[in-house]
């Protein structure tokens, strides 16, 4: 599981790093991104389906960050900022989910309980933040574009500190 958690750490970091140094924080910016986090939640999700841990719920978040992968690559062509802004709600609102059932199939107290509880909370602020951005600001591409990147850099850090912690 450590290998996995230290891709995904990987992709989101580099995500926001990506964010961060763009000078341009439009739809475009955000679907490349999103791609790449997608990128490697997937690869992350494909090796542990191609080791037979978790398979079926490991299948589902494969499915869906493979689909999410090639609808953010789509958008990226069409340059569709109205579509980017979904995506923006369907990420964590999806992800935060494959965390709280992580949580709930997890033994009480272990490690992987808490980290999956921490994830899930990350995920569900940046829905909140997005949204708060939305409706006090309008439909603003820079506040939600600058909210993914700094969504992805404390999911890099988080999840960069639990693939590096000793216990399992």
């Amino acid at each position: 599981m450590r290998i996995t958690q230290a891709i995904q750490a990987a992709a989101a970091i580099i995500t926001g790093i990506f964010i961060t140094f763009s000078q341009i924080h439009d739809a475009l910016i955000g679907n490349i991104g999103l791609v790449i986090l997608a990128t490697g939640f997937a690869i992350s999700s494909a090796i542990l389906v191609a080791k037979n841990e978790a398979r079926t719920s490991n299948i589902i978040k494969l499915v869906f960050y493979a689909a999410l992968l090639i609808f953010a690559i789509v958008l990226i062509i069409q340059l569709d900022q109205l579509w980017f802004f979904g995506l923006m709600f369907i990420w964590p609102f999806v992800n935060g989910f494959f965390e709280v059932g992580k949580l709930f199939t997890s033994k009480p107290g272990s490690v992987s309980r808490k980290d999956s509880a921490l994830n899930a909370f990350i995920n569900f602020g940046l829905i909140v933040a997005v949204s708060i951005s939305g409706f006090v600001s309008g439909i603003d591409p820079v506040a939600f574009v600058g909210f993914f990147g700094a969504y992805a850099i404390i999911l890099g850090v988080h999840l960069g500190i639990s693939s590096a912690s000793p216990k399992a």
